[in-house]
């Protein structure tokens, strides 16, 4: 086979030689070509892996000093006065967990110090819309995955507003909201959290966004 090779190129000097060389260079670039790939794939793969551990929970992990549910309940209330929309109101917040307030046209939002997608917040809306004799807000949920959420609670208050309570049947999202008349509109308090699993302390939680939001008074 050797002795057969070697007459072919020597029997037929260039074109032989050509096509050696040729064959040589492009087993070259395939084996190149193959090393390519097999290492993009590890990569890849790799990548794949390492998001899978960052997002095996949904979402990236959330910050190891994060405020919890607990922290914030335990926190003592403090009485404060602020406006949304101009409209001057009273409420006692937990501060010590609370960042500044967000101040933005008809809201004031407070949210934790170290908060997350996970994490409650507190906002006071403040609205032209007259409140309605015997009024308790949404009858039915409203906006995403309402097949999946209740209105647990819509009760009026003795002072002309109302309480609502929005919330998951698994305990992972809840919204409840204090309306009271203000002049001719409305403020209204609420809380809001969602998780992707049910809630920590959730009863616990709702209860004490409750004892937040009806110290809310209009000034």
């Amino acid at each position: 086979m050797l002795i057969a090779s070697m007459a072919t190129v020597i029997g037929r000097p260039g074109h032989g030689l050509r096509r050696f060389v040729s064959a040589r260079y492009h087993a070259r670039m395939r084996a190149i070509i193959v090393i390519g790939l097999c290492l993009l794939s590890a990569c890849e793969s790799k990548k794949k892996e390492e998001s899978q551990g960052r997002h095996s929970s949904g979402r990236e992990d959330p910050p190891p000093d994060l405020t919890t549910n607990a922290q914030i309940i335990a926190a003592p209330l403090v009485a404060i006065d602020s406006t949304a929309d101009g409209k001057p109101f009273s409420i006692q917040l937990p501060l010590g967990v609370l960042k500044k307030a967000e101040v933005n046209g008809a809201y004031s939002t407070w949210h934790v110090k170290q908060d997350w997608l996970t994490t409650p917040s507190f906002t006071v809306t403040a609205s032209a819309m007259k409140m309605k004799d015997g009024e308790t807000g949404d009858a039915t949920p409203m906006g995403n995955d309402v097949s999946e959420r209740v209105i647990a609670r819509a009760e009026a208050l003795d002072d002309g507003g109302y309480i609502n309570l929005d919330e998951r049947k698994d305990h992972a999202f809840f919204n409840l909201e204090v309306c009271r008349p203000s002049g001719e509109g409305r403020l209204c308090c609420s809380v809001m959290q969602r998780d992707k699993n049910p809630i920590a302390s959730y009863a616990e939680m709702v209860a004490f966004a409750e004892k937040v939001c009806k110290t809310m008074m209009a000034r």
